[in-house]
């Protein structure tokens, strides 16, 4: 799950490690705010199972549909800025959180490794 996000496609198997030994399970049940629009950021999440929608502003309306192995918040991790949007747990939801804390202590470790993220998220900036 972890290798499917273009971040970590390059990373060494003890980032990787180190990665996986601090994710957090979340259960999230159907109709479940993940997180809103506007939150303070400080986690991202990796999905394990079910369906998350991604919306923004008063729309219901779905700007993505993400299943199993996809990712969401990548970029609040790197920019101190509220969320863009809202995060929605569709159905029975297992993810896993990653704080932003415990990445940049990742990080620190792997210079290197740091600065490809960083070069990534800025041509991901919304």
């Amino acid at each position: 799950m972890i290798t499917s996000v273009p971040y970590f496609k390059n990373a060494s198997e003890r980032f990787l490690k180190e990665l996986a030994f601090r994710l957090k399970p979340s259960i999230f049940v159907q109709n479940t705010v993940v997180f809103k629009e506007g939150d303070h950021a400080d986690n991202m999440y990796f999905i394990g199972k079910g369906t998350v929608k991604i919306t923004r502003g008063d729309s219901d309306e779905a700007l993505a549909l993400l299943q199993d192995g996809s990712f969401i918040g990548e970029l609040d991790l790197l920019n101190p800025q509220p969320r863009n949007a809202t995060a929605l747990a569709l159905n029975y939801c297992d993810l896993y959180s990653l704080s932003k804390s415990d990445f940049e202590n990742i990080l620190e470790h792997d210079p290197g490794f740091a600065q490809h993220i960083k070069d990534i998220a800025s041509q991901r900036k919304p």
